[in-house]
């Protein structure tokens, strides 16, 4: 399927409006910590960037590239909207004239100043430095004045800060090497700098009291972000948590818990002004992530770096997830480092939809369900809105505050 997908891009103008870029090096992995990441000490960063480049320029030979005009499901086509970030999947209708950088990871601002200079220049001339929403994902830690003057000289306007807790024995235990003080520290540099701030917060975390949990929220709010990320903690297999929680060392939360620490912070961030516009991310009006807006609406991405997924042309293209495999891939067999090729079929799409909408504050929009399975999803919904989970909205069913604890059992319900 590779070779049927790369010819199958050959000689077309494939447009995409949002680029992810995974850097994956930290200075350590975190127990609970199942991505891509190696850890950085003697890592070749020469090379990483140079295969990054090379990267870029196989997926051009192959006709990709940035523009201001992708609608859903990989269409191509020109658009003059304005520049403003989509309300929900609006995008549909005809594409739009966002853009947006994402460097995630991994650990972004693990890489030095120089190299970080260096990787931003390259993106400038690669692929211009007009962007709707440009975004990099910090540590703490790495939060000083020299990275920070680099990032915004290079173009970034909003910075994703991995705060995860205000508590220091939850951040012992999580295995940061932050402390409470240095996200303070880092917020205030952040904001002063000119930066869009969001912060990131995992809850449900080993040892972790509903007051740890209660004070996290308040101390976040004292900063003053633009945007909150609320993430349940996850127990993925071959982490270090799953092991010591498999021998008893470590004791998982229970739903109800999870349940009443996620109800307490949507209680506590409402009055705030942040309003949760998918079940994890909740943000000032106007503050939305535009970039992660388009995984949850369909639109076309391209993703560079190991592990990184794209979605273009109909494609979903996962990369090779170690960095050595994708790396010798570009280096030395002058390949794209692709793992896995899929073409959903429509079926496959519309289940995609059900999940992806539901998540989201906007709801299910009905219009972009083919015909054929529309009935079906209505009346399997009648079930959910009579317990009070979900309610109709003209042409959506959109989930209200009890429905968004179980958004991904409703989807599960609702989907053909």
């Amino acid at each position: 399927m590779t070779a049927d997908a790369v010819a199958r891009l050959a000689g077309r103008s494939v447009l995409v409006d949002h680029l992810y870029l995974h850097l994956p090096f930290c200075e350590r992995r975190c127990p609970y910590c199942d991505f891509a990441v190696v850890v950085g000490r003697g890592a070749d960063t020469d090379a990483f960037l140079a295969a990054l480049e090379r990267e870029a320029d196989l997926w051009a030979g192959a006709g990709v590239r940035l523009g201001t005009s992708s609608p859903v499901d990989g269409t191509v086509a020109r658009s003059t909207a304005a520049v403003s970030p989509p309300a929900d999947d609006s995008t549909a209708d005809g594409g739009s004239a966002v853009r947006t950088l994402y460097l995630g990871g991994g650990t972004p601002s693990w890489l030095s100043p120089a190299d970080l200079e260096r990787l931003l220049a390259w993106i400038g001339r690669t692929w211009g430095s007009e962007w709707t929403e440009a975004t990099c994902e910090v540590n703490p830690e790495h939060a000083d004045p020299e990275r920070l003057a680099v990032l915004r000289s290079g173009g970034i306007t909003r910075i994703s800060l991995g705060a995860q807790s205000f508590s220091a024995p939850v951040l012992r235990r999580l295995g940061r090497v932050h402390t409470p003080a240095d996200i303070d520290t880092a917020a205030g540099r952040i904001t002063g700098a000119g930066f869009a701030l969001s912060l990131d917060l995992i809850f449900g975390a080993p040892e972790q009291t509903r007051a740890d949990w209660e004070a996290d929220i308040e101390r976040a709010l004292a900063l003053r972000p633009d945007h909150l990320s609320l993430y349940g903690l996850t127990w993925e297999e071959g982490t270090l948590f799953t092991r010591w929680r498999d021998r008893g060392r470590l004791t998982e939360r229970d739903q109800e818990w999870l349940a009443a620490a996620y109800e307490s912070a949507v209680a506590a961030l409402r009055p705030a002004g942040h309003e949760r516009y998918e079940v994890s991310n909740f943000a000032r009006p106007g503050a939305e992530a535009v970039h992660n807006r388009a995984y949850w609406t369909g639109a076309s991405w391209l993703g560079l770096g190991p592990s990184a997924h794209s979605h273009l042309a109909g494609l979903r293209i996962a990369n090779q997830r170690e960095l050595e495999a994708w790396q010798s891939s570009l280096l030395e067999g002058g390949r794209l480092p692709w793992a896995e090729v899929e073409e959903p079929d429509e079926l496959a799409r519309c289940r995609e939809r059900v999940l992806l909408g539901l998540r989201t504050a906007a709801g299910l929009n009905l219009d972009r369900i083919p015909e054929v399975y529309r009935e079906g999803i209505l009346a399997r919904s009648e079930a959910t809105i009579a317990r009070g989970l979900a309610r109709r909205e003209a042409e959506r069913i959109v989930l209200t505050d009890a429905g968004m604890l179980l958004a991904d059992e409703l989807a599960l319900r609702l989907a053909p």
